[in-house]
């Protein structure tokens, strides 16, 4: 006997071609086989095949046409067996919807029920089209019409229909077979309206955020997304119901239920209505009466539900409308513990974000507190405690220290119960704990404790459930270990320290243990914690740790599914960690590289890496360069992996692999890159890094300057401010703007220690303490390696004319230090590319040799605005003297000296000379071996001005 699956699988094969000899008695036959199969249980595949035969049975549509009984039959089935979590059904029923709505004599509440399905349909990934939501949303709207062409012109013509309350189930809806139209059928339809609207809203803003503008700046105000002819009748339907007639009418209970959907609905004519008619009415709410009222779910847990699904200037309205309501005493005990959760941050939210008299205040405060106090009564702790968390994080309420005592202990008493807790639980936990240490003293032994406890119960529902979530919770949770360790690092010498350091050691004992543990992220934070705890100094680890990175790199290269955009990242971390540990062999190099092919798969992860996670990616990539490029020389394994990472580097660069949207990602011509000038300065400033690293490594028999080239015009496009600081001008000089913004003329001679400042700090210190020692390490290959320099010249000049043009792009928002840094690096370009310096080379030089004189000039030679931040007040403490430029900087600035215009500054640059020139004594009496650094600085500075003028190089006064 052949079973039903059977039968099923076969239609589903044989209708996917033409078939002349299925006759209209056929289709029949087969329909009718239908609606008795989907009276049973069937599974998931089984309803999947049932859906396809009804969209694609030949002969169909004329049967569905006139036989209502068969189509509502095959929906009311349709509907029971959809979830919500499962699209790939619901977009099978959404076509089934499509199908069946020919039939012009459904039952109206059958026809809601199937407007809200299409629209609430989730599509399959990749589905998705204009056309198909235009279509769907012109069925839904048909439905609605014929719906509403079925209800009476006016409220009072609508009769009770014999209920006391019109609150109706859906599935309660569905059997009732009354040819009027009665106040059921108003309600569900009002809650349909509501139901179809925001979920539109919802559709809205999503295409918002994945088309990467923002939500907040869409006007959701005056936003109709109900047809006008279906919204009309409606509105004078409800207009004209005997308690909203007459201003003095008494209200029944489900009609607020009707005015609370019409609150909630975002259609821009339902929802004043709504709050028109519960303003005229509100007066005549009696708590009790509501509290009191048999529905399935009682007012107050509807108005906070409706409350927590809405967003921006709607839950604020709504809030104003109801906040009194859910927060009575008498109804906080109808609702759910998890939605007075949600409300109580809802409620703390709008506190902060809008203003209010002292009254409102109070009140707002009164009723976070009475929301608080309900979930301290309710069963559960583990609500209460999670409101208090998140109320600890996210507001100023219970942030004393005894509130925060008090969240730490009760935190402490839940985890030691031992019970497996809910993953949100858990992530919450985790975000406290790191808040409480960023923001108040709290015993370290304590809340190392509270921190233990937590892994643990995150460790036993991993063992337990083997569930994805607790996994993310995992890595969070090992973030705050390391993050914590790093900070308390000085201190762990104290016994204290000694103690909790135990602690720890058995934690990450115990974590090593766990086999199961082999996600790359996990492993590598888990690795790092240890390293922080030293142990990569205890040979006896270093088996296990090679294994557990071996196991971990295993994953990645064998992983099947989607890959996260992070993993290459975390391939490099575990390689650093490999470092560190002294682990890194052939075997963990070679399956390194099959990681890192995988993980870099240009169709499955680059394109889905936004420039944030490329920026991490690059910068992890330049440290673990740093680390193995001495293996270079000996290691086979180290250099195949190190031309992969350069590979990766390249393909980043590439716009062709730029990264995308979801929403671009979902289309197939789509191809506009997504720009983030932040993240991708930060990106180009790794790449920068990376670049000089292959440049300076030993890398035998790799093309290097295949790759530099790519990395290279990265760096150089994408380094670079957008804006100019407010009120500056390129024009201007540097010098002239410190002159503006401080309170004395800085050209009064010695003034003083006054330190100029201006253009952006932290880009100007990226420029200099990354772009510019990276070059000087450059340069000075020509002093300590002549041979590989000029074996790589092309190279280097090419690294030369990168900085340049970086610096040369960003001049208006270069700070004085950065132009005295410059000058200083570039000053040896004469000796080191002699003859071969460019034009552009000889501008930027000329430029900071020109604002370093003017900005020394300015201050008198004297002041602390070219040293870095973190000495510039030990300078500033220790009363020092010590003139900008010395001997040796006058010196090199000397040997450059024909390239500067300003007759001004070359005369300043002569004096400067000449201070030195007198200092020096005899030279016939000098004993080199018994010369100061000042002295022997002097000395280099006459042996570079008599060198100058054997040169040619004659400057005059």
């Amino acid at each position: 006997m052949v079973s039903a699956s059977k039968l099923l699988q076969v239609l589903v094969r044989r209708f996917e071609t033409p078939q002349p000899d299925f006759m209209v008695g056929h289709a029949h036959f087969v329909l009718k086989f239908l609606s008795a199969i989907c009276q049973t249980n069937i599974s998931r595949e089984d309803m999947l095949n049932v859906t396809n035969i009804i969209t694609n049975c030949p002969h169909a549509l004329p049967i569905f046409k006139g036989n209502q009984r068969l189509c509502e039959r095959l929906l009311l089935s349709c509907f029971a067996s959809v979830s919500r979590v499962d699209a790939e059904l619901q977009d099978g029923v959404r076509h089934v919807i499509c199908t069946l709505s020919v039939n012009p004599e459904l039952n109206s509440n059958i026809m809601m029920t199937m407007a809200r399905k299409t629209v609430a349909a989730k599509r399959v990934e990749g589905a998705v089209a204009k056309q198909v939501l235009d279509r769907d949303d012109a069925i839904s709207n048909e439905l609605l019409r014929r719906v509403v062409a079925q209800m009476p012109a006016h409220g009072d013509l609508i009769p009770d229909g014999g209920v006391e309350i019109a609150l109706l189930p859906q599935k309660a809806m569905h059997k009732r077979r009354q040819e009027r139209f009665e106040r059921p059928e108003l309600f569900f339809l009002v809650s349909t309206l509501r139901c179809i609207a925001t979920h539109r809203q919802s559709r809205l803003r999503d295409s918002f955020v994945e088309a990467g503008c923002s939500a907040v700046g869409m006007q959701h105000r005056n936003l109709q997304f109900l047809p006008a002819d279906v919204v009309d009748p409606v509105v004078r339907c409800v207009t004209s119901l005997p308690a909203f007639c007459n201003p003095e009418a008494p209200m029944r209970p489900d009609d607020w239920y009707l005015l609370a959907s019409l609150i909630a609905c975002p259609d821009a004519r339902l929802r004043p209505l709504g709050i028109r008619l519960w303003a005229q009415k509100v007066c005549y709410y009696d708590p009790l009466e509501m509290n009191l009222t048999e529905v399935n779910s009682p007012f107050p847990l509807t108005i906070a539900g409706f409350l927590v699904s809405m967003r921006g200037e709607f839950k604020e309205e709504a809030m104003m409308l109801w906040l009194g309501v859910v927060t009575d005493p008498a109804a906080l005990p109808l609702i759910d513990e998890r939605v007075l959760q949600l409300l109580l941050f809802d409620i703390a939210q709008y506190a902060q974000v809008n203003d209010m008299n002292d009254v409102k205040r109070e009140q707002i405060l009164v009723a976070q507190l009475a929301v608080l106090k309900a979930l301290e009564d309710s069963m559960s702790p583990i609500y209460y405690l999670d409101a208090r968390m998140t109320l600890t994080r996210t507001t100023k309420l219970l942030n004393t220290s005894s509130d925060l005592i008090k969240t730490l202990s009760s935190l402490k008493d839940v985890l030691s119960t031992g019970q497996i807790l809910r993953a949100s639980f858990l992530r919450s936990a985790t975000d406290f704990l790191r808040y409480v240490r960023q923001t108040a003293n709290v015993n370290e032994q304590s809340y190392i404790r509270v921190l233990i406890l937590l892994m643990g119960n995150v460790l036993h529902a991993i063992r337990v459930l083997s569930v994805q979530e607790y996994t993310s919770v995992c890595i969070v949770v090992l973030a705050t270990i390391v993050g914590f360790l790093r900070d308390v690092q000085p201190k762990a010498s104290s016994p204290q320290g000694d103690e909790w350091c135990e602690l720890l050691k058995a934690l990450a004992t115990t974590i090593m243990n766990e086999k199961s543990l082999v996600d790359p992220n996990i492993v590598s934070l888990q690795l790092h914690m240890m390293e922080l705890l030293d142990f990569a100094s205890d040979e006896h680890y270093s088996t296990s740790v090679r294994e557990r990175i071996l196991a971990s790199l295993r994953t990645v290269s064998t992983k099947t599914q989607e890959i996260a955009p992070t993993s290459a990242q975390h391939c490099y971390e575990l390689l650093l960690r490999a470092v560190h540990f002294h682990v890194l062999d052939e075997e963990l190099l070679s399956e390194a590289v099959a990681a890192l092919r995988h993980a870099t798969d240009t169709t499955v992860a680059i394109e889905c890496m936004n420039w944030s996670q490329r920026r991490h990616l690059i910068d992890r990539c330049s440290t673990l360069y740093r680390e193995i490029a001495p293996m270079f020389p000996s290691s086979r394994g180290a250099r195949r992996l190190g031309k992969q990472m350069l590979t990766v580097a390249t393909i980043i660069t590439t716009e062709k692999h730029a990264p995308r949207t979801q929403l671009q990602r979902r289309s197939y011509d789509a191809r506009r890159p997504v720009l983030d000038s932040g993240s991708m300065q930060f990106c180009a400033q790794a790449m920068w890094s990376l670049a000089l690293r292959a440049t300076l490594s030993p890398i035998p028999h790799l093309p290097v300057d295949r790759y530099l080239a790519a990395m290279l015009r990265f760096a150089k496009k994408h380094w670079r401010r957008d804006e100019a600081p407010s009120g500056y001008s390129s024009e201007k000089s540097l010098t002239e703007e410190a002159q503006v913004t401080t309170k004395t003329p800085l050209a009064e001679p010695r003034g003083g220690r006054t330190r100029v400042s201006c253009g952006d700090e932290r880009f100007c210190s990226d420029i200099a303490n990354l772009l510019l020692p990276l070059l000087n390490q450059v340069l000075l290959l020509w002093y300590t390696n002549r041979t590989a320099f000029q074996a790589n010249q092309r190279r280097h000049k090419a690294v030369v004319s990168t900085a340049c043009d970086i610096i040369e792009r960003n001049s208006a928002f270069l700070s004085p230090r950065v132009w005295f840094d410059t000058q200083r690096v570039l000053s040896n370009l004469p000796i080191v590319l002699p003859n071969q310096c460019t034009p552009l080379h000889l501008s930027v030089l000329r430029r900071s040799l020109q604002e370093t004189l003017r900005n020394v000039r300015a201050c008198g030679n004297q002041g602390t605005w070219h040293l870095p931040s973190e000495k510039t007040q030990l300078k500033a403490q220790e009363g020092s003297t010590e003139a900008i430029l010395g001997g040796r900087m006058i010196a090199d600035m000397f040997g450059c000296a024909n390239i500067i215009e300003d007759a001004d500054l070359k005369v300043y640059l002569i004096s400067l000379a000449s201070e030195q020139l007198k200092m020096i004594s005899d030279l016939d009496e000098m004993d080199e071996k018994a010369l100061t650094p000042e002295e022997k600085s002097r000395l280099m500075c006459l042996n570079k001005i008599v060198s100058s003028v054997r040169h040619g190089t004659v400057l005059y006064y």
